[in-house]
């Protein structure tokens, strides 16, 4: 199962980006997870649900199923990129696309807003591309690709070659 790693600052592009790769991989044939970092506390929860009220009762995991659907909600202490995949593997994916958790060491595809972001490249590892805009200008390291993000057939050759078919 291979994992790839959308990062970025706020507004960057994260989930236009993630959303692009996984509908094109669908396309593509691959069978597709993602996995998203809500950085900024805890995930919004639907209260009033069976499935909250479950879990306000003490249950650790709790899930509804409908339709085809399965969602899960699971209560643990700390969950790393690799904990979470844990969970993942048994559905036997062909690709996970992970969007945040930057101090994982996944690879990764780092999203620039523009040279402010620039610092981000020296605090991340395992860089294998870098999408940034027309404007920025940026030094090109080897061993990883750079590509203006208004290029999306150029994005997607990338994607396929480098991330799908590696």
């Amino acid at each position: 199962m291979k994992v790839l790693q959308v990062v970025g600052y706020k507004n960057s592009g994260k989930t236009t980006m993630t959303s692009l790769f996984i509908e094109y991989a669908n396309e593509l044939g691959y069978m597709v997870g993602s996995c998203k970092r809500h950085a900024h506390g805890a995930p919004d929860v639907v209260q009033q649900t069976d499935s909250y009220k479950h879990q306000a009762a003490g249950a650790i995991i709790a899930g509804v199923e409908g339709g085809g659907m399965l969602n899960l909600s699971i209560k643990g202490t700390v969950w790393s990129l690799k904990k979470i995949l844990s969970y993942y593997e048994l559905l036997q994916l062909d690709l996970i696309i992970a969007e945040g958790f930057k101090t994982e060491s996944y690879q990764k595809v780092v999203l620039l807003r523009g040279e402010q972001d620039l610092p981000l490249l020296e605090q991340v590892e395992n860089v294998i591309g870098v999408l940034y805009p027309k404007n920025c200008e940026i030094d090109h390291k080897a061993g990883i690709t750079y590509i203006e993000k208004e290029n999306v057939d150029e994005i997607k050759q990338w994607f396929k070659e480098s991330v799908l078919r590696a």
